[in-house]
């Protein structure tokens, strides 16, 4: 996203607050990362955003690790807790819609569908600054 995007996309307090909402219990939300010799090399969050739904979302990996199955184990586990833990039966995503490689990614291998829902990129959220107009696609799967 660097050729797309300047600046940080979350900073390490918003990443701290965030992380001390999930463990004060403040919101229905919960962090994963997978590990390497003590060094992450992908996280994703999920959310609850109704009784039937959860949102998967700060998805990354590690490019040294992409291809190598991280990304795989770590959708694979938060659509499980979606199910299992938050009790959803759908799981939602929202991707930038020039990812053609992403989307097609999880719209294929993984089985998303892309629903044509779009959001404008929030230039006033302090998660980077685009480099040219941007907008997230909604993106769901049936779990």
């Amino acid at each position: 996203e660097q050729s797309f995007i300047d600046g940080i996309r979350i900073s390490k307090d918003d990443m701290e607050d965030l992380l001390m909402q999930t463990l004060d219990g403040e919101a229905p939300k919960v962090f994963a990362a997978a590990y390497k010799e003590n060094k992450i090399v992908g996280c994703v969050k999920v959310e609850r955003m109704s009784d039937s739904e959860a949102e998967i979302g700060m998805f990354a990996v590690d490019p040294a690790f992409q291809s190598r199955g991280v990304g795989t184990i770590l959708i694979d586990k938060a659509e499980e807790y979606s199910k299992k833990v938050l009790g959803a039966r759908k799981c939602v995503m929202y991707v930038l819609d020039n990812r053609d490689d992403i989307l097609g990614w999880y719209c294929g291998a993984r089985g998303y569908e892309r629903t044509g829902d779009k959001v404008p990129f929030p230039t006033d959220a302090n998660v980077g600054t685009p480099k040219q107009e941007l907008q997230f696609e909604r993106i769901e799967k049936a779990i």
